[in-house]
C-alpha cells in the first residue's frame, strides 16, 4: 500500500518476533499448569461424580445426609468469615501506621513483626498457640480472671484456630495495603485537611478507597488459602474440632472414600469461589457507587461549595519527616477512631509476636508439657527434637524440596514474567492462569494431584518425590511470576536498547544487561519459593510416607503423640534453615540496590 512516496507494509494477521518469542516463553509454564494443576483438579471433579461404579451425585448426597455436615460447613464459613475479618481490619491498622506515623520506632517496630512470620515455620507459630490457648494456659487464665469467661475445650479450639490462622495470614492482607497507601499522594490529604475535613472524614474518603485494591487482593489470598487450613485446626482443636478441610482430609486417610473426599473438596472450592466473588461484587458496588455519586456532584447545577466554616487551616503544616502534621483539634469521634486504629496495631503486634516468644521459652523449658510458667532451662528437649525417629530426614528433604523449588520456580517464573511483558495486552489469559495456584484451595489441588499419582501414574518412591517437587514449584510460580513481573517493570528499557544497538544478540543481552538488573527481583521470588515449600502441608500430606515425609508432617504426627517441650524445640530448630535463607536474600536483594534491613 502506498501513502504519497512511501511504501507502508501490512502485518495484518502476522505475529510480531517480540510476541512470537514471548509465546515461545510462556510455553514451559502453561504446560506446567495445564499438566500439574487444571488436570488435578479435574480428576477431582470427576471423582466426586462416582459413586460404587456409577456416575452422579452421590457421593454429594451423603455428604449432606446428615445434619453434621451442614452444621461443619457453617462453622467453617463463621471461621473463615472470622478470620478475613480479623487480617483486614488489623492490617489495615498496621499499614495505615506504617505509611502515616511520624514516630520513625513505631514503623520499626510494625514492620519488624510483620514480617517477622517470614523468618519462622508455621508450625512454631501453631505450637506457641498451643500453649497459649491451654485450658490452664496464659490467656484463658487472664479472660476468666478480666471477664469471667469460662470456654470450653471446644470452643477453645475454634478460639485457637481464629487467632493462629489470623497470625499466618495477617501479613497477606497488610503488606498488599501496605503498597497500595503508598501510591497515596500527600496533596490528597492535605487539599480534604484544608476543606475542613476531619481525621475520621479522610479516612474513610481518602485512605480506605485507596486501601481497598490491596484490601480485595490480601483478603482473596486470605479465603483461598485459610479454607484449606485443615493443620490448624488438627492440632489446635485437640480432636474436638472439625472444618471441612478436616473431612476431606479423614475421607482419605482415615477411612479411605476417595469419592467422599473429592465432593467434600468440590464443596470447599466452591465455597472459597463463592466467597471471593461475593467479596469481589461487593467491592465493585462500592466503587460503582461512589464513582456515581461523583458524577452526580459534578453534574451542572449540583456543585457543592466547602463553607467557609469548615476550613481549619488553609495550608496545613508538615512535620520533619515530611509526614502531614494535624492543624485542627481533633473532635471526639477523631479521637475514638484514632485510639481504635492503636489498640488495633498494638493487638496486630500482640498477635504476630507472642506465640513466637512462647515458643521459645517452651523450647528450653525442662518440665514435661506444653504449658507456662516454665519450671526450669534446659537444651534437652532439642536433643530430643533431633533424636526423634524421622525428625533429621524430614527436616533434610523439606529443605532440598526447597531449594529444588527455588531453582525450578525461578526458572518457570523468568519464563513467565518475560512472556506477560512480550505478550503485552494479549497476556489475559496468561496471567488468568498464572494466579489460579493461589485463588483456589491448595488442599483440593492437593487431593487431585495424590489422586492423579496414585491411579494413573502408579508413582513410586522417586516418583513421589518428584511430583511433590512440582507440586510444590505449581504453588510458588505464582510468587516468582508476579515478583518477577513487577522486576521486569522497573527495567530501565534504555540500558536494554543501547546494548542493542552496539550489535548485542537477545540471548547476550538477556545474559549481560537484564539478568543483572533483576538479581534484586530473583532474589525476592526464590525467597518466596523456598517458603511456599518449606512450609507446605496441603501437598506434602498427601504423599506421607517413609520417604517422602516433609518437617511439616512430620512436626504433625509428633504432635498427635508427644506433647511436651521438644515439640516447641523441634520446631524453633527450624530458624537454622529459614533466618539464614531469609537474610541471605535480602543481603543479596541489597547489595543490588534493593531493600536493606
Amino acid at each position: 500500500m502506498k501513502v504519497g512516496r512511501v511504501t507502508v507494509r501490512s502485518f495484518a494477521g502476522q505475529a510480531s518476533p517480540v510476541r512470537r518469542g514471548a509465546f515461545w516463553l510462556s510455553l514451559p509454564v502453561v504446560f506446567v499448569l495445564l499438566v500439574l494443576f487444571l488436570i488435578p483438579f479435574v480428576s477431582v471433579a470427576m471423582r466426586s461424580l462416582q459413586s460404587e461404579g456409577a456416575t452422579g451425585l452421590g457421593n454429594y448426597q451423603a455428604l449432606f445426609a446428615s445434619a453434621d455436615a451442614v452444621r461443619i460447613v457453617g462453622l467453617t464459613l463463621v471461621v473463615v468469615g472470622s478470620v478475613v475479618l480479623g487480617c483486614v481490619v488489623i492490617g489495615f491498622a498496621i499499614a495505615f501506621h506504617i505509611r502515616f506515623s511520624r514516630w520513625k520506632a513505631v514503623r520499626l517496630v510494625l514492620y519488624t513483626a510483620l514480617v517477622a512470620p517470614f523468618f519462622v515455620s508455621v508450625t512454631m507459630r501453631i505450637f506457641g498457640w498451643l500453649a497459649l490457648m491451654s485450658s490452664d494456659g496464659p490467656l484463658v487464665t487472664a479472660l476468666s480472671l478480666l471477664g469471667g469467661f469460662s470456654l470450653d475445650t471446644r470452643a477453645l479450639g475454634i478460639l485457637a484456630t481464629a487467632l493462629a490462622l489470623i497470625q499466618i495470614f495477617l501479613p497477606f492482607v497488610a503488606l498488599p495495603v501496605l503498597a497500595s497507601l503508598t501510591l497515596l499522594d500527600d496533596h490528597m490529604l492535605r487539599a480534604a485537611q484544608s476543606l475542613g475535613a476531619g481525621f475520621s472524614r479522610r479516612l474513610r474518603k481518602v485512605v480506605v478507597p485507596m486501601a481497598v485494591p490491596g484490601l480485595l487482593v490480601g483478603s482473596v489470598l486470605v479465603i483461598a488459602q485459610a479454607i484449606g487450613a485443615f493443620f490448624v485446626p488438627d492440632i489446635l482443636g485437640r480432636g474436638f474440632l472439625a472444618l471441612l478441610p478436616n473431612i476431606v482430609v479423614r475421607n482419605i486417610s482415615l477411612t479411605y472414600r476417595p469419592g467422599l473426599a473429592a465432593a467434600s473438596a468440590m464443596v470447599l472450592t466452591l465455597v472459597a469461589l463463592g466467597l471471593i466473588g461475593l467479596l469481589s461484587w461487593l467491592t465493585y458496588r462500592r466503587a460503582s457507587f461512589y464513582r456515581a455519586r461523583r458524577l452526580v456532584r459534578r453534574s451542572p447545577g449540583t456543585e457543592t461549595v466547602a463553607s467557609s466554616s469548615m476550613v481549619q487551616e488553609p495550608v496545613p503544616g508538615r512535620g520533619s519527616n515530611g509526614r502531614i502534621r494535624e492543624t485542627h483539634r481533633p473532635g471526639f469521634v477523631d479521637g475514638v477512631v484514632r485510639g481504635v486504629l492503636r489498640g488495633l496495631s498494638v493487638l496486630g503486634v500482640a498477635i504476630l509476636i507472642v506465640p513466637l516468644v512462647a515458643t521459645l521459652l517452651l523450647a528450653v523449658s525442662g518440665g514435661h508439657t506444653l504449658s507456662f510458667p516454665i519450671e526450669s532451662v534446659t537444651l534437652e528437649p532439642f536433643s530430643g527434637a533431633i533424636e526423634y525417629p524421622g525428625y533429621l530426614d524430614a527436616l533434610k528433604l523439606s529443605v532440598a524440596l526447597g531449594l529444588g523449588t527455588v531453582a525450578v520456580g525461578l526458572l518457570l517464573g523468568i519464563a513467565g514474567a518475560f512472556g506477560v511483558r512480550g505478550l503485552g495486552k494479549s497476556a489475559g489469559p496468561l496471567q488468568l492462569l498464572l494466579v489460579l495456584p493461589v485463588v483456589l484451595p491448595s488442599l483440593a489441588y492437593g487431593l487431585g494431584l495424590f489422586t492423579v499419582a496414585s491411579d494413573v501414574l502408579r508413582a513410586n518412591d522417586i516418583g513421589s518425590w518428584l511430583i511433590l517437587l512440582f507440586g510444590h514449584v505449581v504453588l510458588a510460580i505464582p510468587f516468582t511470576t508476579r515478583t518477577l513481573s513487577a522486576g521486569i517493570e522497573q527495567l530501565d528499557v534504555s540500558v536494554e536498547k543501547a546494548a542493542k544497538s552496539l550489535g548485542a544478540g537477545g540471548w547476550y543481552r538477556f545474559r549481560r544487561v537484564l539478568l543483572p538488573m533483576l538479581i534484586p527481583s530473583i532474589a525476592a521470588g526464590g525467597l518466596f519459593a523456598f517458603w511456599v515449600s518449606f512450609d507446605n502441608f496441603t501437598i506434602s500430606y498427601f504423599f506421607d510416607q517413609p520417604g517422602t515425609r516433609t518437617i511439616p508432617v512430620q512436626l504433625l504426627v509428633m504432635s498427635q503423640t508427644v506433647v511436651d517441650p521438644r515439640l516447641a524445640a523441634g520446631a524453633t530448630l527450624l530458624l537454622l534453615v529459614t533466618v539464614p535463607i531469609v537474610l541471605f536474600a535480602w543481603r543479596f536483594d541489597a547489595g543490588s540496590g534493593g531493600f536493606n534491613p
